[in-house]
């Protein structure tokens, strides 16, 4: 029970003794504040979403944890370097046509894409 607090999501995913794995949190954006999205290197959680380049969105905090596990008892330098995961608390999202009359509005901009260093 979280009594209307953010879940203890750092407890969920932590691993004890385990600097390899980089765990950070942010906000994702003001909607649904009580939830997570989960944005992470583990292609074998159940949910989850390629986005390209070994990046993945989504899957239970549970299952992320149990892919953690098994990548560290199967220890590989060069696979352990790549271990991350965002945890965002809320999410930002747009009704049919919005984003794009912010576009048209200047409100956001288009950058080029950089590489994710993972």
């Amino acid at each position: 029970e979280h009594d209307g607090e953010i879940p203890p999501l750092q407890h969920a995913l932590a691993m004890p003794n385990q600097e390899s794995i980089a765990v950070l949190h942010g906000l994702g954006g003001p909607v649904d504040m009580h939830e997570w999205t989960l944005l992470h290197t583990f292609g074998d959680v159940a949910g989850s979403l390629a986005l390209g380049g070994g990046l993945f969105l989504g899957g239970g905090i549970a299952d992320v944890r149990e892919s953690m596990l098994r990548r560290l008892e199967a220890w590989d330098e060069a696979e352990s370097s790549r271990m991350f995961v965002q945890a965002l608390h809320g999410h930002a999202a747009w009704a049919p046509g919005q984003l794009d009359g912010e576009i048209s509005a200047g409100v956001w901009r288009w950058a080029p894409r950089l590489g994710y260093d993972f």
